[in-house]
Protein backbone atom coordinates (compact mmCIF):
# COMPACT_ATOMS: atom_id res chain seq x y z
CA UNK A 1 0.00 0.00 0.00
CA UNK A 2 1.27 3.80 -1.17
CA UNK A 3 1.23 5.97 1.26
CA UNK A 4 1.87 9.60 1.54
CA UNK A 5 2.96 12.34 4.53
CA UNK A 6 1.37 15.75 4.32
CA UNK A 7 2.82 18.12 7.22
CA UNK A 8 5.77 14.83 7.58
CA UNK A 9 7.27 16.73 10.46
CA UNK A 10 10.54 14.66 11.22
CA UNK A 11 8.37 11.10 10.39
CA UNK A 12 6.98 9.57 13.06
CA UNK A 13 3.70 8.97 11.02
CA UNK A 14 5.63 7.74 7.90
CA UNK A 15 7.57 5.24 10.38
CA UNK A 16 4.39 3.96 11.87
CA UNK A 17 2.84 3.32 8.55
CA UNK A 18 6.24 1.77 7.35
CA UNK A 19 6.31 -0.05 10.37
CA UNK A 20 2.65 -1.24 9.36
CA UNK A 21 3.49 -2.24 5.65
CA UNK A 22 3.18 0.54 3.98
CA UNK A 23 5.57 2.73 1.66
CA UNK A 24 5.51 6.40 2.10
CA UNK A 25 6.23 7.45 -1.81
CA UNK A 26 5.92 11.31 -1.26
CA UNK A 27 6.08 13.22 1.95
CA UNK A 28 5.59 17.40 2.36
CA UNK A 29 6.15 19.68 5.13
CA UNK A 30 6.90 23.48 5.01
CA UNK A 31 9.80 23.74 7.47
CA UNK A 32 13.45 22.85 5.67
CA UNK A 33 14.70 21.52 8.61
CA UNK A 34 11.91 19.00 9.42
CA UNK A 35 12.13 17.91 5.84
CA UNK A 36 15.59 17.16 6.13
CA UNK A 37 14.78 15.20 9.32
CA UNK A 38 12.59 13.15 7.37
CA UNK A 39 14.32 12.94 4.55
CA UNK A 40 17.34 11.29 6.50
CA UNK A 41 14.88 9.07 8.34
CA UNK A 42 13.61 7.68 5.06
CA UNK A 43 15.51 8.28 2.33
CA UNK A 44 13.45 6.05 0.01
CA UNK A 45 10.82 9.20 0.26
CA UNK A 46 9.91 11.57 -2.30
CA UNK A 47 10.19 15.15 -0.55
CA UNK A 48 8.83 18.33 -1.29
CA UNK A 49 9.79 21.64 1.03
CA UNK A 50 6.65 24.12 0.39
CA UNK A 51 2.87 25.42 1.83
CA UNK A 52 0.73 22.94 1.57
CA UNK A 53 -2.03 24.83 0.92
CA UNK A 54 -0.66 26.12 -2.62
CA UNK A 55 0.70 22.23 -3.26
CA UNK A 56 0.08 21.36 -7.01
CA UNK A 57 -2.25 17.85 -6.33
CA UNK A 58 -1.43 16.47 -10.02
CA UNK A 59 2.46 16.44 -9.05
CA UNK A 60 1.38 13.94 -6.61
CA UNK A 61 2.44 10.06 -6.49
CA UNK A 62 -0.72 7.88 -6.71
CA UNK A 63 -1.59 6.39 -3.14
CA UNK A 64 -3.75 4.45 -1.21
CA UNK A 65 -3.45 6.40 2.11
CA UNK A 66 -3.18 9.84 3.05
CA UNK A 67 -1.82 10.59 6.08
CA UNK A 68 -1.72 14.07 7.57
CA UNK A 69 -0.62 15.77 10.35
CA UNK A 70 -2.13 19.41 9.84
CA UNK A 71 -0.83 22.25 12.49
CA UNK A 72 -2.38 21.88 15.91
CA UNK A 73 -1.05 25.17 17.74
CA UNK A 74 -4.24 27.21 16.54
CA UNK A 75 -6.83 24.69 18.11
CA UNK A 76 -4.33 23.53 21.14
CA UNK A 77 -5.07 24.25 24.43
CA UNK A 78 -1.15 24.43 25.10
CA UNK A 79 -1.22 27.79 23.20
CA UNK A 80 -2.47 28.74 26.24
CA UNK A 81 -5.54 31.49 26.85
CA UNK A 82 -3.69 34.27 26.67
CA UNK A 83 -2.75 33.29 23.07
CA UNK A 84 -5.23 34.01 20.12
CA UNK A 85 -6.12 31.25 17.63
CA UNK A 86 -4.30 31.42 14.57
CA UNK A 87 -6.79 31.07 11.51
CA UNK A 88 -3.78 30.77 8.83
CA UNK A 89 -2.79 27.77 11.42
CA UNK A 90 -6.02 25.86 11.27
CA UNK A 91 -6.89 26.61 7.83
CA UNK A 92 -3.84 23.75 6.61
CA UNK A 93 -6.46 20.80 7.44
CA UNK A 94 -8.33 22.07 4.48
CA UNK A 95 -4.86 21.01 2.40
CA UNK A 96 -6.12 17.33 3.16
CA UNK A 97 -9.37 17.82 1.20
CA UNK A 98 -7.58 19.39 -1.81
CA UNK A 99 -5.60 15.83 -1.82
CA UNK A 100 -8.61 14.10 -0.94
CA UNK A 101 -10.36 15.48 -3.58
CA UNK A 102 -7.23 15.32 -6.15
CA UNK A 103 -6.45 11.69 -5.41
CA UNK A 104 -9.07 9.82 -4.17
CA UNK A 105 -7.22 7.55 -1.68
CA UNK A 106 -9.04 4.52 -0.52
CA UNK A 107 -8.74 5.78 3.30
CA UNK A 108 -6.88 8.60 4.64
CA UNK A 109 -5.49 9.27 8.41
CA UNK A 110 -5.40 12.64 10.15
CA UNK A 111 -4.06 13.09 13.53
CA UNK A 112 -4.66 16.26 15.55
CA UNK A 113 -5.18 17.51 18.99
CA UNK A 114 -8.79 16.80 20.37
CA UNK A 115 -9.25 20.40 20.73
CA UNK A 116 -9.78 19.92 16.26
CA UNK A 117 -13.48 18.87 16.78
CA UNK A 118 -14.02 21.67 18.55
CA UNK A 119 -13.02 24.19 15.78
CA UNK A 120 -15.85 26.03 14.51
CA UNK A 121 -15.36 25.08 10.53
CA UNK A 122 -14.73 21.60 11.86
CA UNK A 123 -18.60 20.62 10.57
CA UNK A 124 -18.21 21.90 7.45
CA UNK A 125 -14.48 20.11 6.92
CA UNK A 126 -16.38 16.81 7.90
CA UNK A 127 -18.93 17.89 5.35
CA UNK A 128 -15.92 18.41 2.69
CA UNK A 129 -15.15 14.89 3.41
CA UNK A 130 -18.31 13.21 3.48
CA UNK A 131 -18.97 14.70 0.07
CA UNK A 132 -15.95 13.18 -1.36
CA UNK A 133 -17.32 10.04 0.22
CA UNK A 134 -15.20 9.06 3.07
CA UNK A 135 -16.29 8.32 6.64
CA UNK A 136 -14.94 10.26 9.35
CA UNK A 137 -14.57 8.70 12.44
CA UNK A 138 -12.98 10.82 14.94
CA UNK A 139 -10.60 8.77 17.61
CA UNK A 140 -9.10 10.15 21.16
CA UNK A 141 -6.02 8.55 21.93
CA UNK A 142 -7.39 7.28 25.11
CA UNK A 143 -10.21 5.49 23.59
CA UNK A 144 -8.08 3.70 21.18
CA UNK A 145 -5.85 2.37 24.02
CA UNK A 146 -8.83 1.33 25.92
CA UNK A 147 -10.31 -0.59 23.50
CA UNK A 148 -6.63 -2.31 22.48
CA UNK A 149 -6.99 -3.12 26.23
CA UNK A 150 -10.29 -4.46 26.44
CA UNK A 151 -9.35 -6.70 23.40
CA UNK A 152 -6.52 -8.55 25.09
Amino acid sequence: MNAIDLFAGAGGFSTGATMAGCTVVWAANHWPAAVQVHANNHPGTTHVCQDLQQADWTAVPAHDLLLASPACQGHSRARGKDRPHNDAQRATAWAVVSAAECHRPQSFIVENVPEFAAWTLYPAWCAAMHALGYAVVPQVAADVINALRAAA
